[in-house]
């Protein structure tokens, strides 16, 4: 809406405007200065004289409307230094043109700083410029009204926290409020008022900041960010928003800044990206996954690594739900635990949850994560690391089972170590009954059954002992080089009557050389073992086979292994064997299978899926300690309906020596002259040890440990022929006793007794000395005295 505009009137022709300015010559007499002035301090209208040099000469009372100054502090001072403001205004250009061209003119305009209209009267005179503003009508407000606003108005700019300031169309600073004289570190607005603020910006930021104050006067709304060196010098960065300031007809007067300093926020942002690329850098470099979620679960930063883990890419895992990805039965887990974050119940946590990958394939995650919070302490989300403990928590569960395995080895090595000490006793006494009743009860007598029938029932329990030993790992055995292709040729007829009509053999025999160094006895009966186990498999109906029968394939073949070969084929984290040469023998069934409960408890001793009575549950512990023991390993691969299969790695011998199996008979054992020192810890073994050395003519010096022999032997060393001793005892063993007897005898026979020993190999490395196992044959421990004194005398 266009300002009120008054009705035209005549020029106004002043010529002694200034009471000290003389009047013209010839000019007609003219009013006295007194009246002049009385004149014009009574008009309505603001009256403002300026020379030449644009100094003022006259302001009446009225003036001070249009200056917005005391008059009379104007009087003498420079119009233009003392309102900077009107620099550039209509009203500056307008007056520039009149007193230039000694022409008249007419202006309406709102002068900087107020809401009032006027129209402006320029009438050039003799040495100066006379403005005649006449406010227009509407515009003015009561003078109670103008103080009222001003003061509001400039509370309010002067409580603003931003810098607000005016600036003319040069750079020259209008006005500014306390804000902004503290961000510039000015001392007051008188001091800077007028000043232009272009040699504060940065000289970098000059040129964009002219082109934004130009663009502002143009009347659009521009920004900027820039750096000023303040008026004590320090730099600082500041951030403005300007806008055209116009008068009550559209005019831009000046431009009107509003400015934040934002030094402070741009370093911290500055700190924020460091601290973000140093996070960036070290989760990139992390051998974890790591990610970053809000306190919604969305997710918001997915380190490569993670992606690996999950078998995704960056995007997906980015867009995807991570419930969907992880298992069902893990999703309340991590819901719960989401939870307690977002409500502050936690801080941080650690949890296992399996993810399904694109390929099928199902891996074991453990997560940790803490909790991420705001200044008022409300979650904001929460970063943590991913870690896939698949490979780790299967051998975590491997070494488990081992060592229950190793537990269970124990314990059955125990058992049988008391078994075994049992049957020496029954058998010994045996033999000394058969022997006292031979003269005196004739052959076919019920007695010499019941005699058979107890040696029958000692030779069983002595075969589920060997079983047990064989789990064990501490059975005795024979190791030589062997051929497992051989031992499985020699098996087959064996075998075809073990397995029955119903159930058809089948092998296929490494064409090369499959030498390995084990028991051929004890390899034999691992076929049998297993041909058994397979037999049941296919004769028994379950998991939807028939149980009418199948076939067993058995298989020999030479593999070079290595620890990555080894996980390929058989799926490990690690493999315990050392990389090498190996024979591996294949036994394949189509029989029911298994599931994966009884898998793991497989190798168990005593551990059975037969009916009571059906089965001793020693067969597969049985081959699984001969196979342990040989060096080697064995893996199951069975499914529900999918058959089963026993893979056996064992050491290969690449250059066979030809050494011959050992165990030749011995001699049948003669008289017993001398003494023997006899070193058992077990009464029973000992006294019944002692019965078979006497009936055989020996005196007998018993001890009950290694501390009793030592003092019999300083006693009776002279007459001591030979030691039979236990191998393992309380205190002190055999092997350290007769380590202390041969300090004073060096070729002292020594026969060492044992259920057990894994150092039963090393035991009896010297011509003089013997080994038998427990429980022995009164005639095995004769023959192996015979051999050790004999093989002294002639060393």
């Amino acid at each position: 809406m266009a300002p009120p505009t008054r009705a035209a009137r005549p020029p106004f022709v002043l010529d002694p405007v200034s009471p000290s300015r003389p009047p013209a010559s010839g000019a007609s007499s003219p009013l006295p200065p007194e009246m002049v002035a009385r004149v014009f301090e009574r008009v309505s209208d603001a009256v403002v004289c300026v020379d030449r040099d644009w100094r003022f000469t006259y302001l009446n009372a009225r003036a001070g409307v249009l200056v917005g100054r005391e008059p009379r502090t104007l009087l003498g001072h420079v119009a233009w230094d003392e309102l900077p403001e009107l620099v550039g205004h209509p009203l500056h250009t307008a007056a520039l043109r009149a007193m230039e061209r000694a022409e008249a003119a007419t202006v309406q305009a709102t002068l900087p700083g107020t809401t009032r209209a006027f129209e402006l009267r320029l009438e050039p005179f003799g040495d100066g410029l006379a403005v005649i503003g006449t406010e227009l009508p509407g515009t003015a407000p009561s003078d109670a009204r103008l103080v009222e606003q001003s003061r509001y108005l400039r509370a309010v700019l002067d409580t603003a926290p931003d810098c607000v300031k005016v600036l003319a169309r040069d750079g020259a600073l209008l006005d500014i409020n306390a804000s902004g004289l503290a961000m510039l570190d000015a001392p007051s607005l008188a001091a800077v008022r007028g000043r232009d603020v272009l040699p504060l910006v940065a000289e970098a930021d000059r040129a964009p900041f002219r082109a934004m104050l130009d663009a502002t006067f143009a009347g659009e709304v521009r920004g900027l960010e820039f750096d000023v060196v303040t008026f004590t010098g320090r730099r600082r960065r500041f951030e403005t928003d300007g806008a055209p300031l116009r008068d009550a007809l559209g005019a831009v007067v000046g431009a009107l800044f509003v400015t934040r300093d934002v030094t402070e926020r741009r370093a911290v942002e500055e700190r924020l990206r460091e601290s973000e690329t140093r996070f960036r850098m070290l989760a990139e470099a992390a051998p974890l996954g790591v990610f970053m979620n809000d306190a919604l679960g969305n997710t918001l930063y997915v380190n490569e690594q993670c992606a690996e883990i999950m078998g995704r890419s960056r995007e997906t895992l980015l867009n995807e739900r991570w419930a969907d990805l992880v298992n069902p039965m893990d999703v309340a887990e991590m819901n719960r635990q989401r939870l307690a974050f977002r409500n502050g119940d936690a801080e941080r946590s650690v949890f296992e949850l399996r993810v399904r990958r694109p390929d099928g394939s199902s891996r074991t995650l453990t997560s940790h994560a803490v909790r991420l919070r705001a200044a008022d302490g409300t979650t904001t989300g929460f970063v943590g690391m991913v870690e896939d403990t698949t490979e780790r928590l299967a051998l975590e569960a491997q070494l488990r089972q081992a060592q229950k395995m190793e537990a269970v080895g124990q314990l059955a090595g125990g058992i049988a170590h008391d078994f075994n000490n049992l049957l020496t006793v029954i058998t010994g006494h045996l033999d000394f009954a058969r022997q006292d009743l031979a003269p005196l009860v004739p052959p076919g007598h019920s007695v010499r059954e019941d005699l058979a029938e107890i040696a029958q029932a000692a030779e069983r329990a002595r075969a589920l002992v060997r079983q047990l030993l064989a789990f064990s790992r501490k059975q005795v055995v024979a190791p030589q080089e062997v051929d497992v292709s051989q031992v499985v040729r020699g098996a087959e007829q064996l075998l075809r009557r073990v397995l029955g009509d119903e159930i058809v053999l089948g092998t296929t025999l490494a064409a090369e050389s499959a030498v390995v160094r084990a028991d051929a006895v004890q390899l034999e009966q691992v076929l049998v073992n297993l041909a058994l186990n397979a037999r049941d498999a296919m004769l028994t109906p379950m998991h939807g086979h028939p149980g009418t029968g199948g076939t067993l394939t058995i298989e020999t073949d030479v593999q070079a292994m290595d620890a990555g070969e080894a996980r390929r084929m058989f799926d490990t984290g690690e493999w315990a064997l050392p990389s090498g040469p190996y024979v591996r023998l294949t036994v394949r069934d189509s029989g029911h299978g298994m599931d994966d409960a009884t898998r793991a408890r497989l190798f168990e001793p005593f551990f059975t899926t037969k009916p009571i009575g059906a089965g001793t549950g020693l067969g597969l512990a049985t081959v699984y300690g001969i196979v342990q023991q040989s060096g080697g390993e064995i893996r199951v691969d069975s499914a529900p309906g999918a058959g089963t299969t026993f893979t056996i790695l064992l050491p290969r011998v690449v250059q066979p020596t030809g050494e011959p199996a050992t165990g030749a008979a011995s001699a049948r054992p003669t008289a017993g002259r001398g003494t023997v020192l006899l070193v058992e810890d077990e009464t029973a073994v000992r006294a019944t040890t002692r019965r078979v050395l006497e009936r055989q003519g020996y005196t007998v010096l018993e001890a009950r440990h290694g501390a009793d022999a030592l003092m019999l032997w300083q006693a009776h060393h002279a007459e001591v022929l030979a030691v039979v001793t236990d191998l393992r005892m309380p205190e002190m063993g055999g092997r350290e006793l007769v380590a202390l007897l041969r300090r004073s005898r060096e070729r002292l026979p020594v026969v060492y007794v044992s259920g057990y020993s894994d150092e039963a190999a090393q035991a009896a490395a010297r011509p003089y000395e013997r080994f038998i196992e427990k429980p022995f044959a009164s005639e095995a421990l004769l023959s192996a005295l015979d051999a050790a004194v004999g093989a002294a005398a002639r060393t």
